[in-house]
């Protein structure tokens, strides 16, 4: 005579469990939304605090760089979802220099004009400048220091300087679509937390 032993196991809540990872693997666009908000956040304070974990380097007289002082860069970084993911950046045309450096060379004129005053309507260059405002502005050339002197009148003997002349510049690197330690923690958290949910 033989004895025989049954033992029937129901795993039904453990198939169910799995089925539920499996859907939410599947469907990861909440968590992709918030780790679009975690770094498009870590990006921001980048702008703010002047870089981290390292500080972008500043101008020579030791003021914020323009990449700060403009903000346009800044209010422009987005996040965007993948089919796979989800990625930070910007349709600004320099975002590229400002993010690895490089050298800035005149594309059609001699030099490269440099404003030294932070009003917009010295920001198109020299050229733009002046043809704006023909009848208003004397300008004259030191060649010797590469510097444009606005007059107020053709009887004024110095002017103020309002551009400076170059022939190239170099641009620091000033990495801003960088994100920190903490907030790829909070990206694994925020994975983890959307998969184990319900669970």
């Amino acid at each position: 005579m033989s004895l025989g032993i049954r033992v029937d196991v129901d795993d039904s809540a453990a198939v169910d469990a799995l089925e539920q990872l499996i859907r939410r693997a599947r469907d990861p666009k909440g968590a992709l939304t918030t780790a679009g908000v975690i770094g498009l956040r870590s990006v921001q304070k980048n702008f703010d605090v002047g870089g981290r974990p390292t500080k972008w380097k500043g101008k020579r007289d030791g003021s914020a760089s323009h990449l700060q002082r403009s903000g346009r860069l800044q209010r422009s970084i987005r996040y965007q979802l993948t089919a796979d993911g989800v990625k930070w950046g910007t349709r600004q045309r320099h975002a590229r220099l400002h993010q690895e450096g490089g050298t800035i060379r005149p594309k059609s004129k001699k030099f490269l004009s440099i404003p030294l005053d932070d009003k917009r309507i010295f920001e198109a260059g020299a050229g733009a400048f002046f043809r704006r405002y023909p009848d208003r502005v004397f300008a004259t050339f030191d060649g010797a220091k590469g510097t444009v002197f606005l007059k107020d009148s053709p009887d004024d003997e110095t002017g103020r300087p309002i551009f400076v002349l170059r022939r190239k510049v170099e641009m620091p690197a000033r990495p801003f679509l960088l994100l920190q330690n903490e907030d790829l923690n909070a990206i694994v958290i925020t994975f983890e937390t959307h998969l184990a949910a319900g669970l």
